[in-house]
């Protein structure tokens, strides 16, 4: 048993964690007490450690009893981003598809109710349920933590040991509101529906957090969008600035969106439906995040060979087609245009690679 560096600060610092990262969780009844569907892959260890954080977050009133910790009320934090899309879309979880990825990061939601509990309950997770399980935080992370007063936080986790070295993934905890190109708002009813709703968003609000990305490009970076592979991205705006491209969603969001969209929309056996008419109701007060949403799901309707190179089956392109006609049909048409950005531009740009 030995001991293996987390990180460094900047004054030499280290923050370590003896080996091994052992788990005291029985994952099965994780899965029976949360009621997971069966199709949700708990192999998958960032997963493993969506669902785990999730449990022991309901449950931190009796685990951490006794903890000056201890939460008074079980905490219902909320799941966006990749681990979402595993624990709605059983296409995402299936070996094989192409709508299986590897996920890192983990995102959650909080009501702001729950906001510093539920970092304290993260801090302490792994002294009750093994340090495989393990959140800490930097100078830097409490640095960002202090400068938001509450509305947002962040963390990192231990993910694993890989060639002697720790795997540590950063975990962003948002507060009731996700403010992205566009803001994505929580109501009290988001988070008492947390269990239908398999520990997320829902699928309508989830769909806005994919849809939202949008940025510009320079047209004279056009042959190096193209030589990256990045052309699908290219939205087809004709009334924005003659200098300019509008940039949709990276390949992960686009196959995320069409795997909740594929899952979610038609022929929905169990679980939470994607209800094209809910998702025009939340954006019917917002012309701008209407715009980008639109934009972003027409692009899947104008990218049908490029999700083919992907390796989606002709089956999988029509379900997916007749489902985001369907959303698009729910939607009404912006009746401005605009030819400068429409979006939020104070947040960090992603970089095309």
């Amino acid at each position: 048993m030995g001991s293996i560096v987390l990180y460094r600060e900047r004054d030499g610092r280290v923050y370590t964690i003896d080996e091994p990262l052992d788990s005291n969780l029985d994952l099965n009844t994780v899965r029976l007490e949360l009621g997971l569907p069966e199709y949700v892959d708990l192999n998958q260890r960032t997963v493993r450690r969506a669902a785990a954080t999730i449990w022991f977050s309901i449950n931190s009133p009796k685990l951490l009893a006794g903890s000056k910790n201890q939460p008074k009320e079980a905490l219902y934090p909320l799941l966006i981003g990749g681990a979402a899309i595993k624990m709605l879309c059983e296409s995402a979880n299936q070996e094989g598809n192409p709508f299986n990825r590897s996920i890192g990061d983990i995102d959650f939601v909080v009501s702001k109710k729950d906001g510093s509990k539920f970092i304290q309950v993260l801090l302490n997770m792994s002294s009750v349920a093994g340090r495989a399980y393990h959140y800490f935080v930097t100078e830097g992370d409490r640095m960002f933590n202090a400068l938001r007063a509450g509305t947002r936080y962040r963390v990192r986790a231990v993910e694993g040991v890989a060639d002697g070295e720790a795997v540590v993934k950063t975990t962003d905890v948002f507060v009731e509101k996700m403010e992205l190109r566009h803001t994505v708002k929580l109501e009290d009813e988001d988070f008492r529906q947390a269990k239908p709703n398999i520990y997320t968003v829902g699928a309508e609000k989830l769909l806005l957090t994919k849809a939202q990305v949008i940025t510009e490009l320079d047209k004279k970076s056009l042959p190096e969008l193209e030589a990256a592979g990045q052309a699908f991205r290219i939205l087809n705006y004709p009334y924005y600035k003659d200098s300019k491209l509008v940039i949709g969603m990276e390949q992960k969001d686009m196959m995320d969106l069409c795997a909740l969209i594929h899952d979610r929309v038609l022929d929905v056996k169990s679980g939470p439906r994607l209800d094209p008419q809910r998702v025009s109701e939340l954006l019917k007060k917002d012309q701008k995040f209407l715009l980008t949403v639109r934009l972003n799901l027409q692009n899947i309707l104008d990218r049908s060979d490029w999700l083919r190179s992907k390796g989606l089956s002709e089956h999988q392109i029509t379900k997916l087609t007749e489902a985001t006609k369907s959303i698009l049909n729910a939607l009404p048409n912006p009746d401005k245009k605009w030819d400068k950005p429409w979006w939020n531009t104070d947040v960090e740009t992603p970089v095309i690679t």
